[in-house]
């Protein structure tokens, strides 16, 4: 087993930093992380991150943010009640924004 923190490396999507081969055992989520993430970045709608394991190279976890937002109307009437209270009035709104983990994928085959 491998130790994330010890044996790798995080690296943020880039021209220079790409992902290759990476196989999570998910066809969907290897696609993306092999063939669309950056296009994903480009257009700016998500920023990815890979851990890339030190002897191998192979990318062993990798993760999306998109940007999103957290909605009161959808939570349930306690934590609607607490959320406005924790938030100082004049700025009580019904949406704030938030991060959202579009996709995560991690491989054991290391």
């Amino acid at each position: 087993m491998i130790d994330l923190e010890k044996d790798c490396k995080m690296f943020i999507l880039s021209e220079e930093h790409i992902i290759s081969g990476f196989d999570c055992g998910n066809a969907d989520l290897n696609d993306f992380f092999n063939y669309e993430a950056l296009d994903y970045k480009r257009q700016m709608l998500s920023q990815t991150c890979f851990l890339q394991h030190k002897n191998s190279g192979a990318a062993v976890c990798a993760f999306s943010f998109s940007a999103s937002s957290i909605k009161t109307a959808n939570l349930p009437g306690s934590r609607r009640k607490k959320v406005k209270e924790y938030i100082p009035r004049e700025k009580s709104l019904k949406s704030y924004p938030g991060i959202l983990i579009g996709r995560l994928g991690d491989c054991n085959r290391i």
